[in-house]
């Protein structure tokens, strides 16, 4: 004989399919990274700026090359002046010509520069303006990177919250039908004086409450979807057929060892990578400065060496923050790991139980309910651990990303 547990396994079943796999297109968490990262707007945006900083990028050469070719001007014209005026030796028609020429652009000397007009008349230009903004274009375009990544991110997350809450709502609805039946039950006890009045009031208000709460989370996975739909530019009143992502409740374990994720992140994270640019640029350009500016107080000295102590202090920190990123990040995976290994655990303890309690449901010693609410419990823990591997799984995918260029585990 069919065992009623039994029974109530495929009523689940059919309840979470009425709700899940109804007409309606098949949705799975790739497609719908795929629609969500259709648009490029936000890389395009980028791109416009990337645009605008090689626009400026290109001025900063020309003025570097215009600036080469004026302090070569310069030095020729002191090396002639030299030759006729130090040395006193004689020059030749042309280059008569050409010291002539010189003077009447810069006078009859050549000029000299301290090292403050050196540094704001042509180093700038020269050595530090175009090296900023190739820095600007190299770190604009490690933040790019991550932009497709977060948003996949975002949407893998809302994407398994959904699936999970629609399981949720199943397991809800199959609670009800549960509790609807000890109602119908009570209300035949009740009719045979076997129940108070008081009993039965407070089954019905227990009813309505587990109603209401059906009803509320209907409501979250609507609300959840429409903000997928949204993430996905597609109709928010579109409805879709969610795939859950666990294909089996037997999962081995595919995570890296804490320090394989650090070591990757401090290499590869964006914030890590644009931190050493902006400390790399600081150096060279406080390098450059202290061979103009002798004096370590004047203004322009001391501001490239606070510049240098900042860019350091910023890559310290971005190291700390990656740290402690990564190591949040892993005992939060850890975590799910350890769970899931529990609740495997748990489920078969709740197996065993359904088994023991139909043994006894033969021999008359409980009843249908019980055996009912015990069929409940398997339903219950086959979703906790289904509910475990997804955090896994998201949780192994998060890491992988934060180890790379990003996003963080635990930002967007």
């Amino acid at each position: 004989m069919i065992k009623r547990s039994v029974s109530l396994l495929i009523v689940f079943t059919l309840l979470f399919s009425s709700f899940v796999f109804a007409e309606e297109e098949i949705l799975t968490v790739e497609k719908a990274v795929e629609l969500a990262t259709e648009d490029q707007s936000a890389i395009e945006d980028i791109n416009d700026g990337i645009e605008k900083l090689w626009d400026g990028y290109n001025a900063a050469k020309d003025g570097k090359k215009q600036v080469e070719s004026t302090l070569s001007t310069l030095d020729r014209f002191e090396d002639l002046y030299n030759k006729k005026y130090v040395d006193k030796d004689t020059l030749d028609a042309f280059e008569t010509a050409e010291l002539e020429g010189y003077q009447m652009a810069f006078g009859d000397e050549p000029p000299h520069y301290t090292g403050q007009q050196m540094l704001d008349n042509f180093i700038r230009t020269r050595d530090l303006t175009w090296k900023s903004l190739y820095g600007d274009i190299q770190k604009t375009k490690n933040t790019r990177t991550t932009i497709m990544p977060s948003i996949e991110k975002g949407v893998k997350e809302l994407y398994i919250n959904i699936v999970a809450l629609q399981t949720t709502l199943a397991q809800q609805e199959t609670y009800l039908s549960i509790s609807q039946t000890q109602h119908d039950q009570l209300v035949i006890q009740h009719g045979l004086g076997q129940v108070s009045d008081a009993d039965l009031k407070n089954s019905e208000q227990n009813l309505l409450i587990l109603e209401k709460q059906t009803q509320q989370l209907g409501i979250q996975v609507a609300n959840l979807e429409m903000s997928l739909n949204q993430l996905m530019d597609v109709p928010v009143t579109a409805k879709y057929t969610l795939v859950d992502t666990v294909e089996s409740l037997e999962i081995e374990a595919n995570h890296k060892t804490l320090d394989e994720y650090l070591d990757a992140a401090i290499i590869n994270r964006t914030e890590m990578k644009n931190a050493r640019i902006d400390l790399e640029i600081k150096e060279r350009e406080d390098s450059i400065i202290s061979q103009y500016l002798k004096n370590d107080l004047i203004t322009d000295r001391v501001n490239a060496d606070i510049a240098v102590i900042t860019a350091r202090h910023a890559l310290e920190q971005a190291e700390a923050d990656v740290i402690d990123d990564i190591s949040d990040g892993y005992i939060s995976m850890m975590t799910y790991w350890n769970d899931y290994q529990l609740s495997l655990q748990s489920l078969e303890i709740a197996k065993k139980n359904l088994s023991d309690i139909e043994k006894r449901l033969e021999l008359g010693q409980v009843t249908q309910t019980t055996v009912d609410l015990t069929a409940f419990s398997v339903l219950t823990a086959e979703n906790t651990v289904k509910s475990n591997i997804r955090n896994y799984q998201n949780a192994v995918d998060k890491m992988e990303s934060a180890s790379g260029n990003g996003p963080a585990y635990g930002g967007k």
